[in-house]
């Protein structure tokens, strides 16, 4: 319990919901063709969006994170366990230091994400974001032995 309670004190856990309509949204680079476009992004430089395409088949938000921040220059590394078990897969922990200093930046971007996220996919719903959540953990799948 003592080491959980250090964890907690040096970790943020991460939680994402609610894609239903797609996988969630990246910065486009200048020169990469883009999904759509929303004019709320241009004061930032976050005009235009595209779709994030996950390296694995299921998404992992310790993969889609980190990408999100370096599109809006950070480096952040993400972990998709804590305490030797497995997030679910729409978790991941950052280290709490890492996390504040571009906590800002995140939450300037994210909510023209969820805009841009609305645009390209129609309807009210956008993927939701939330920070200093419980951990869920992956609960090993029971095998059949016959």
């Amino acid at each position: 319990a003592e080491l959980r309670e250090m964890d907690e004190q040096f970790y943020v856990v991460i939680s994402m919901q609610s894609f239903k309509r797609g996988m969630p949204l990246l910065p486009a680079y200048p020169d990469e063709h883009c999904l759509t476009e929303i004019d709320a992004g241009e004061p930032f430089g976050l005009r235009r969006w595209v779709r994030y395409e996950p390296s694995t088949k299921k998404f992992q938000l310790a993969q889609y994170l980190p990408i999100f921040m370096q599109r809006l220059g950070f480096e952040i590394e993400a972990y998709n366990s804590l305490d030797g078990q497995k997030l679910v897969p729409y978790q991941c922990v950052v280290r709490r230091a890492d996390w504040e200093q571009m906590r800002s930046r995140f939450l300037v971007a994210y909510p023209l994400q969820k805009t841009a996220y609305r645009r390209a996919n129609g309807g009210s719903g956008s993927p939701g974001v939330h920070e200093d959540v419980l951990p869920k953990f992956v609960t090993p799948t029971a095998v059949n032995i016959q």
